[in-house]
């Protein structure tokens, strides 16, 4: 699936790792590969406010597992 997305030329550099950091943040036991793509994001011009941005939007949604007890691949959501 994530080779799919970055072979092809219809999302900026940006817009794919938001894509691969959303998606990754559904899934379970890809730790390291989502904090190799939030930092790719960064690399590639998203600010700490927009990757922070899918966190919080992902979990008003109740779309990351575990959240409420489990082991979530993000800190707790700030009040």
């Amino acid at each position: 699936m994530f080779g799919n997305i970055f072979a092809r030329d219809n999302l900026t550099m940006p817009e794919r790792e938001l894509v691969t950091v959303a998606a990754l943040s559904g899934m379970d036991g890809v730790h390291p590969q989502l904090a190799a793509h939030k930092a790719g994001a960064k690399k590639a011009g998203l600010t700490d406010q927009q990757v922070e941005s899918i966190t919080m939007t992902l979990q008003d949604a109740k779309l990351i597992p575990g959240m409420y007890g489990g082991d979530s691949p993000w800190p707790p959501r700030r009040a």
